[in-house]
């Protein structure tokens, strides 16, 4: 089985990792990532195992199989990605930091952006099948 580069690609997004922060997460460069998603590489083992964690899924799930769906929760992947956000420099409104109560509403509203994705894409029929 293959690499199902568009599932990379949406768990990457989901996330709000460029393909470089992900190639620095597994150790390889943006460019394979860019390749994997695409189709036009596949990923070591170890690369595959290493992405599959990063996510919080199975290796089955990135090679296309539906019932090796997210282990995560949505309050897990709404955690990771609030994570990420908070990790950036440049996560600011106008200039100064957001304060709390406004960093309160964005978590609610990736909460509800997680839900939606995941539940859009467990009724999504896998157009590699």
């Amino acid at each position: 089985m293959r690499l199902n580069g568009q599932r990379l690609r949406e768990l990457r997004k989901l996330c709000r990792l460029s393909q470089e922060k992900l190639g620095e997460k597994v150790g390889v460069s943006a460019s394979a990532i860019g390749m994997y998603e695409q189709g036009r590489r596949e990923p070591a083992h170890e690369t595959l195992c290493r992405l599959a964690a990063v996510f919080g899924v199975s290796v089955d799930y990135l090679l296309g199989n539906p019932a090796g769906a997210s282990s995560l929760t949505v309050e897990e992947l709404a955690s990771e990605i609030m994570k990420n956000l908070s990790a950036q420099k440049t996560l600011m409104f106008h200039g100064g930091q957001l304060e709390e109560e406004d960093l309160a509403k964005l978590s609610d509203a990736v909460y509800r952006a997680v839900e939606y994705a995941l539940a859009r894409q467990n009724d999504a029929p896998d157009p590699h099948r």
